[in-house]
């Protein structure tokens, strides 16, 4: 405004008012621009929403991967358990019996009960 490259009128109030076409006229805003830009920003949106798709099904497969992994573990420690479960409790011949069984099969023996 201050250069005279843009014109405008001045009202009563002392505002300063620009015309639509003096604007187009200064500062063209083409619609072969424009259609282009949004085509441009489409394609590159797509492209974008492509990538993150494929990131999505990649992140997606790693984390059926590690779940198959943690539920095969899971079971491999419920089968340890058990089998260290088992060989905790159940007795074994070779394993000396309590001493308090001992004394009363030691006392039954002697006594003839």
């Amino acid at each position: 405004m201050k250069s005279g490259r843009l014109s405008f009128t001045v009202n009563g109030a002392g505002e300063r008012r620009i015309d639509a076409a003096e604007l187009e006229r200064v500062f063209p805003a083409t619609a072969a621009n424009n259609s282009e830009s949004n085509t441009t920003h489409a394609a590159v949106l797509s492209a974008q929403l492509e990538a993150e798709r494929r990131r999505n099904a990649k992140l997606e497969s790693t984390n059926d991967d590690l779940r198959a992994r943690l539920d095969a573990s899971e079971a491999e420690r419920r089968n340890v358990q058990a089998q260290l479960t088992a060989l905790l409790t159940a007795p074994t011949a070779d394993q000396p019996s309590p001493l308090g069984r001992r004394i009363l099969g030691w006392l039954a023996r002697q006594h003839g009960w």
